[in-house]
């Protein structure tokens, strides 16, 4: 097997490498960590084959759309770069923009582009009840208080709370963009 996995990772390199694979043999957690960090878009395991087509035609449809955003003008005028590293994280990025309902993290070193990033999840959101983006800048807020800025307060809750403050995080989770 671990022919398999080093071969895989020189081809993941070179171009989006689609591997589907049917086998009776239990793949451990570390291989299938090494699958995604070889630039795997998608694992998928089944022991046996699958009872019909509609499990495998379902993720190829998944995989080409996302490929199909990734190439889009939309994300290549919104965010510049042709590695393989890279390439695999905009697939990540449109996978979680597209396909995902859930709050997104996006962390990383002051000028890597997280804003960037997070506008394009923003824009790429195909949810009818999207919110306004709205960007916070983190490096103004102090830890003591940062409680009291992103789920507000009433008003008497510590010294100096003269009014009740609306929170931050009002509902718009996936719209908050902290830097």
């Amino acid at each position: 097997m671990t022919g398999f996995w080093t071969a895989f990772g020189v081809a993941s390199r070179r171009a989006v490498v689609l591997v589907l694979a049917v086998a009776p043999c239990r793949v451990t957690a570390p291989e299938l960590w090494a699958l995604l960090g070889a630039g795997a878009a998608d694992v998928v395991l089944w022991p046996t084959v699958p009872a019909n087509a509609d499990q495998v035609s379902a993720r190829l449809a998944r995989l080409s759309t996302v490929r199909g955003i990734v190439d889009s003008p939309r994300v290549r005028q919104a965010l510049v770069g042709a590695s393989a590293a890279w390439r695999c994280l905009l697939r990540h990025v449109v996978e979680v923009a597209v396909f995902s309902r859930g709050p997104v993290l996006v962390t990383g070193e002051s000028g890597t582009g997280k804003e960037l990033i997070a506008r394009l999840i923003h824009e790429l959101d195909p949810s009818a009840d999207k919110r306004e983006m709205v960007i916070v800048d983190c490096t103004t807020i102090t830890p003591e208080l940062s409680g009291s800025e992103f789920f507000g307060h009433e008003r008497g809750a510590f010294t100096g709370a003269m009014n009740a403050r609306r929170r931050l995080c009002a509902g718009q989770w996936r719209n908050i963009v902290p830097r």
